[in-house]
């Protein structure tokens, strides 16, 4: 697990993620050595980075640098910057240059989180289109149960030339239908989409008060009903902690209540301990989609620290260490 994040580059995002699009899974060496002999701008600062992290790994953690893999890395735009560029007899020409925020992620996997994709590529270019197959898969769940599914989250494993997706869901009911209807109706979708053999499994979560993406979900369908957002809030946050819950923290953003100008509102209950990696915490993001417009929200909930027996068999089972999102510590890029 290392941290690592690189704010305001004079570069475009898009620029940066086709440069990422080809690291993306790799080793952090393979990666550092391909990125090292690419003419692109853009391999340079994602290069700075990734070898910052992977010495955040080294010194802070004690980390065996052959075992680090790139789990997820993206860039996202930032603050725009106005810019003059010099003309003929004096004059200048205004013009905006972008910035982008590079950051390296997954923070708690192979710790006390797992993936949500299970499986190999088995060929060098297979990475890719497995991916985006999941993509799909998820995207046609989501669809066929729009609003009325509660799906938590979508799990995929592969084996044997056999897709096993099993559907975390507070309404197993709904997802099975009368007789098996709807779900077999999934399947033909999705053995149809992908010309695989698929296997589907609808899991109950028995306390839904403790699954961030349900309470998300939850507080963006009350949002979309013009519940005003403070009380719908303290109420999903007050049921949480009934539940069993040691700490909940929800952000909301948008124009909140119809105003004119977007605002961030931060709510916390409890305590949620984002940098202590045996931590179990939950966290989501759900969107409102209100007259006023979209609204965001994220939802972090702390069940507790995992038993250290747990904890050290996952570490055990865990070939590779991955690379984790944060903030960097200060004497580091």
């Amino acid at each position: 697990m290392a941290i690592a994040r690189a704010k305001n580059i004079g570069i475009s995002a898009k620029k940066l993620r086709l440069v990422m699009d080809e690291v993306r899974g790799m080793k952090v060496d393979d990666a550092l050595a391909y990125l090292r002999y690419m003419t692109s701008p853009s391999a340079g600062e994602i290069f700075k980075v990734l070898h910052a992290a992977a010495a955040n790994a080294e010194n802070n953690d004690l980390q065996d640098r052959e075992a680090l893999v790139i789990k997820r890395i993206v860039a996202d735009q930032t603050v725009t910057m106005k810019r003059f560029r010099p003309k003929a007899r004096g004059r200048a020409g205004a013009f905006n240059r972008p910035t982008a925020l590079i950051t390296i992620e997954d923070f708690r996997l192979g710790i006390s989180a797992d993936w949500r994709s299970n499986w190999f590529a088995g060929k060098p270019d297979g990475y890719r289109e497995l991916v985006q197959e999941d993509y799909q898969i998820r995207e046609i769940v989501a669809r066929e149960y729009q609003g009325e599914g509660a799906i938590s989250r979508v799990d995929i494993d592969r084996g044997g030339g056999e897709i096993s997706i099993n559907v975390f869901t507070s309404r197993p009911g709904i997802i099975i239908g009368r007789n098996g209807q709807r779900i077999d109706r999934l399947r033909h979708l999705i053995e149809r989409s992908t010309g695989r053999r698929v296997r589907i499994s609808a899991n109950e979560i028995k306390v839904p008060e403790l699954d961030a993406k349900l309470v998300g979900q939850s507080l963006a369908e009350q949002l979309e009903r013009r519940i005003p957002y403070r009380r719908a809030v303290r109420m999903s946050m007050q049921r949480t902690m009934d539940s069993g819950a040691e700490g909940i923290k929800v952000v909301v953003s948008g124009r909140l209540g119809g105003a004119e100008i977007a605002r961030v509102d931060k709510q916390m209950e409890g305590r949620v301990p984002l940098h202590t990696l045996r931590a179990k915490i939950d966290y989501a993001v759900s969107e409102a989609y209100t007259t006023f417009g979209v609204i965001g929200i994220k939802v972090w909930i702390f069940t507790g620290d995992m038993p250290a027996e747990g904890r050290l068999q996952r570490e055990g089972n865990s070939g590779v260490s991955p690379i984790g999102l944060g903030r960097a510590p200060r004497h580091r890029r």
